[in-house]
């Protein structure tokens, strides 16, 4: 039966506004629907405005810019060479073969811009179906003043005072060359930021967004152009069910809960559970917690408990993304991705010794984290120890000469 006496009636509900949940309103609304998107914190980006924002698109439409050459059926035996039967091979072909799809869809239909990174290679060498680049995708710079008040509340600051200006992917690559392009490179980037008189006066941080904070940006102003709202301090309390099917939710807005009846659904794009140390510790590997998490702080497991709380199943609990992560002086947690192989330094466990590979992908070498945690080598946290040719080239100004690292999951 109907709620009774709704606060409001829409088609779709999306609780959680980072690149999933404004996606899904995007794509909800384009095909008729009308959206309401709902986010717990007082800004919107989840986790996706700490992130580098890369997506993994296989055969996409931007790789013949890059004179990649790629299949679905490349692509499937890829990922099923990775993934094996943990998930169903139905799955991974709708990936394999659709995932390019949605990239056009977005980039039809939305302000997201994403080209091809011709030296971004899959992870895996020795895996079929593995390409040496144009898979990984790159967001487009933007500028923050283009979403007007609503660029108040995106979530920033992750990365601020590590480099005077954003950088893309491709930008971040050409950088680390240290070679008279790179510094010439540099000059640009930075006489672009110095040239921004108006940010310049106010003292305000770099307002040409890259990575995971554009895509943020982009859906945003898609939103805009579509008078999607989107409700801040706004938690989903308990979803209503009628006969077994998911109706709408119990939303706390402006200090009072709304009856909110979803007629199509609702969508939980929330976030993993990296700041429940709770439920951290009950699913993954110990010793874990919330402590070394680069996730956004509103990630704590909110779908998950929804889902569990209505007999929906539970998979992957134990999975992650999994990257090292160190904290600086002022409380920030950073994941380390490209800078943890650079040449002059490696990784020793506190018995002071190398226990992995540091050039191999984030996700493997905190597993190989873990393993040495178990045999008793005490690797959690560990060490980046690096010369003073790395400290010169690579380091930003935080890192000291001994840099302390811990593991970390922001969870699928």
């Amino acid at each position: 039966m109907p709620i009774e006496s709704p606060d409001l009636e829409i088609d779709w509900l999306v609780a959680g506004a980072g690149a999933a949940g404004m996606t899904g309103a995007v794509v909800a609304h384009q095909l008729g629907g009308s959206v309401l998107v709902v986010e717990k914190e007082s800004v919107y980006g989840g986790t996706t405005a700490k992130s580098g924002g890369v997506a993994w698109i296989p055969n996409n439409h931007r790789q013949a810019d890059v004179q990649v050459s790629d299949s679905a059926e490349e692509a499937y035996a890829y990922l099923k060479g990775l993934i094996g039967d943990s998930v169903s091979d139905a799955r991974i072909a709708a990936y394999a073969q659709r995932a390019s799809e949605m990239l056009v869809f977005m980039m039809q239909h939305s302000h997201v811009d994403y080209s091809a990174l011709p030296n971004y290679m899959d992870y895996y060498e020795h895996v079929r179906g593995y390409k040496s680049g144009g898979r990984s995708m790159d967001n487009a710079p933007i500028n923050l003043r283009r979403l007007g008040q609503d660029a108040k509340t995106l979530r920033l600051g992750h990365y601020d005072g590590l480099m005077p200006f954003n950088v893309t992917v491709e930008e971040g690559q050409r950088l680390q060359e240290m070679n008279a392009g790179a510094y010439w490179l540099g000059l640009r980037l930075l006489s672009r930021l110095l040239l921004d008189i108006p940010a310049r006066l106010k003292r305000q941080r770099d307002n040409r967004l890259t990575l995971g904070p554009a895509l943020v940006a982009r859906l945003r102003l898609s939103l805009q152009d579509r008078r999607i709202p989107l409700w801040l301090d706004s938690p989903v309390q308990t979803l209503l069910q009628d006969k077994g099917r998911v109706i709408g939710a119990l939303v706390k807005h402006e200090g009072r809960i709304q009856r909110i009846h979803a007629r199509r659904g609702v969508l939980l794009a929330t976030g993993g559970f990296s700041h429940n140390a709770a439920m951290r510790q009950q699913y993954q590997q110990a010793p874990i917690g919330k402590d070394w998490t680069a996730a956004a702080p509103g990630a704590t497991g909110d779908a998950v408990n929804m889902g569990e709380q209505i007999g929906a199943a539970l998979g992957f609990m134990e999975c992650a993304w999994w990257s090292p992560t160190y904290a600086i002086p002022d409380g920030r947690v950073l994941a380390l991705i490209a800078g943890k192989s650079n040449p002059g330094s490696i990784m020793v466990n506190r018995h002071g010794k190398r226990f992995a590979n540091e050039a191999q992908p984030y996700e493997d070498l905190v597993k190989e984290q873990y393993a040495s945690e178990s045999r008793g080598e005490q690797a959690i946290p560990c060490y980046l120890v690096f010369d003073a040719t790395y400290r010169q080239k690579y380091a930003v100004g935080h890192i000291k000469p001994c840099l302390l690292y811990t593991s970390d999951a922001a969870d699928e």
